[in-house]
């Protein structure tokens, strides 16, 4: 089973979920295995399956549980100069780096977020009203734009990778806003040095998550063969 089919097992009002394995069988799944699965996959892939759980938007404290695991992983790995650069502010800005690239991961093009402008409450352009700022792309979050060269080429419809969104159907968030939120931190640190060293860096915390995800994945996968 697919870790994400277990969602409908879980509700937004608690999960109960057992770290006892019982006997699974490949015809049929009962809710008490699949919980019992996600117990297990907890005991053996914590970071991942609070990852997967806390994007999902089911639990807070598994979204709090994994960008404070994040964090303790960036400070653990992170390069010498952006230890050397990051100074004293540098547990603070691996915190920073860590919510970011967690609400990165977590993206997607349901994903939205009250307007700025308006607080929520709409009826402000910006928006068109809404009162929320959608990440869908304006491929429709599709992923995908009509080629036109190659359609009139071809004489039919010939579609390519979004150039805005890079095929994602979501637009992600502009690595000026992080290394704004740094920058509060780190007042020196200068945005050519940010490009060169921090911001690769961060990236291989959003692909950490990525990772984590798919290792909690395969095992809650074995688990309910």
């Amino acid at each position: 089973m697919k870790l994400e089919a277990s969602l409908k097992y879980l509700g937004p009002q608690g999960m109960r979920i057992s770290d006892s394995v019982a006997s699974t069988s490949p015809d049929r799944l009962t809710a008490t295995d699949v919980l019992s699965a996600l117990g297990a996959t907890r005991h053996r892939a914590r970071f991942g399956l609070a990852i997967f759980l806390g994007k999902t938007g089911l639990s807070e404290r598994d979204r709090q549980q994994a960008i404070q695991t994040l964090a303790r992983h960036a400070m653990t790995v992170a390069p010498k100069n952006v230890r050397k650069a990051a100074g004293d502010a540098f547990g603070r800005c691996m915190l920073m780096l860590a919510q970011f690239a967690f609400a990165e991961y977590s993206l997607s093009a349901a994903t939205t977020w009250p307007c700025p402008e308006c607080d929520g409450r709409g009826g402000c352009t910006h928006c068109g009203g809404k009162g929320v700022i959608s990440a869908r792309c304006r491929c429709r979050g599709t992923g995908q734009t009509l080629d036109r060269q190659a359609t009139k080429e071809q004489g039919i419809p010939v579609f390519k990778a979004c150039e805005r969104c890079s095929g994602k159907g979501f637009t992600t968030t502009p690595s000026t806003k992080i290394y704004a939120a740094i920058v509060t931190f780190v007042p020196e640190l200068h945005p050519r040095t940010w490009t060169r060293n921090w911001k690769p860096f961060f990236e291989t915390l959003v692909d950490t998550c990525r990772d984590e995800e798919d290792n909690a994945a395969q095992i809650f996968d074995a688990l309910t063969r």
